[in-house]
């Protein structure tokens, strides 16, 4: 059993978790601007940021209440942060696909043979590899073997570029 400081501390984090939580609803705009927080987040990463520190809220309320501190924890953790690795690496595909597929309709080459994700757990890389990107009415052409974009996963706007030594 947990001592009973441990306890009341649980309970407190459940109710600063819920209080982080509203943050990063609709409603929590205000707190967030408060907070100096980027404006313009998607609502889906919002949401789900909101989920993951409602969950974590929910766990230490069970500890605290009940006075053990079960396996629920890692499990909690666990799922959260696959689910969210999965989610940013999927938009993150997505994103870059999206991004060829505009500039093929405004008249440019813009392919890559192959766009794969990988890093997990705690790194987001992007590589593309066979890249072409050209510019018709710019004048300019780009080719490469790969590009990679790596990302933390905990810091998905943040990118580093590598680029290939032969381009």
């Amino acid at each position: 059993p947990l001592p009973v400081w441990m306890r009341r501390a649980m309970l407190a984090t459940a109710v600063m978790n819920l209080l982080g939580a509203l943050t990063f609803t609709p409603w929590g705009a205000p707190i967030r601007a408060l907070a100096r927080m980027p404006e313009g987040t998607h609502p889906l990463y919002l949401g789900v940021i909101a989920i993951f520190i409602l969950s974590f809220g929910g766990a230490y309320l069970w500890c605290g209440l009940t006075g053990r501190a079960d396996p629920l924890f890692v499990t909690l953790a666990a799922v959260g942060w696959t689910g969210w690795w999965f989610l940013i690496a999927a938009a993150k595909e997505r994103a870059i696909e999206a991004w060829l597929a505009a500039r093929r309709e405004v008249g440019w080459v813009a392919e890559a043979s192959v766009v794969s994700v990988g890093g997990f757990p705690y790194r987001i890389d992007t590589t593309l590899t066979g890249l072409e990107l050209s510019n018709p009415q710019g004048g300019w052409s780009w080719t490469a073997p790969d590009f990679r974009l790596l990302t933390l996963a905990y810091q998905p706007n943040h990118m580093i570029a590598v680029w290939p030594k032969e381009q």
